[in-house]
């Protein structure tokens, strides 16, 4: 008695596997909004209306601007990475083809 193995087709329609893309979102969107709390935090905790001796407004702006520019590439990066580690392995590929669609992957974070 002999065995016919037959290849069955994925039933994946799409290349691209949205419940990562969304969980990646949904992990951006949770450092940025932590990150910036603790930067607002920082920022009102560093002003005193009894003091005269706070920070100038240019010096709060750019530490502001500098944060805000860190928090949000930093969130986007580990979004994307994880958006990247938890797709699917589907059909096999080339070493070059799984990172190019990892990398497509993460992109759509945001």
């Amino acid at each position: 008695m002999s065995e016919t193995i037959v290849a069955v087709k994925s039933e994946r329609t799409s290349p691209i596997e949205w419940s990562a893309v969304i969980a990646g979102a949904v992990i951006a969107s949770a450092l940025s909004f932590v990150l910036f709390t603790f930067g607002v935090a920082a920022g009102v905790a560093t002003v005193s209306p009894y003091s005269w001796s706070n920070p100038s407004t240019t010096t709060l702006t750019w530490i502001g601007a500098v944060w805000f520019c860190l928090v949000t590439i930093g969130s986007i990066l580990l979004g994307a990475y994880f958006t990247g580690r938890y797709r699917r392995a589907g059909e096999v590929a080339s070493h070059d083809e799984r990172e190019a669609r990892d990398g497509a992957h993460g992109l759509l974070v945001r």
